[in-house]
C-alpha cells in the first residue's frame, strides 16, 4: 500500500497491475535483477478543507453533501491549552478510527 499526494487530493494503490505479491516485489526490488512492479491506482480521494474557526475545521469530501468535523477534545486541548467553544473529534481520532475499522 503506498500514499502520493496529488493536487487536492491523495491516491490510494492497492493493487498490483503485475499480479506479484507483496514479498515477490520486495524480493525483487532488493535483489536488483528486476524493478519493482507499480500499483493500479484504484481509488482517488478528493476533498476541501475549510477553517472554521479556533481548531475546528470541515473537510467536504467528494460525493457526500455533510462535512467531517475535525476539532480537539480532551487531552489535545490541554495539549495546546484552548478551551474550544464544544469538543470534536480530533485528526488523530479519525485516522485511529480509520486504522481500526
Amino acid at each position: 500500500m503506498r500514499l502520493q499526494e496529488e493536487g487536492c487530493g491523495l491516491i490510494l494503490c492497492l493493487r498490483s497491475s503485475g499480479g506479484a505479491s507483496d514479498g515477490e516485489r520486495l524480493r525483487q526490488s532488493i535483489g536488483g535483477e528486476k524493478e519493482e512492479l507499480m500499483a493500479e491506482v484504484v481509488h482517488t480521494s478528493r476533498l476541501r478543507i475549510e477553517r472554521i474557526g479556533g481548531p475546528l475545521r470541515h473537510a467536504y469530501l467528494e460525493g457526500f453533501s455533510e462535512p467531517i468535523r475535525f476539532g480537539v477534545h480532551g487531552g489535545i486541548k490541554a495539549f495546546y491549552g484552548i478551551e474550544p467553544e464544544e469538543d470534536v473529534p480530533a485528526t488523530l481520532d479519525h485516522m485511529v478510527g480509520a486504522v481500526g475499522g
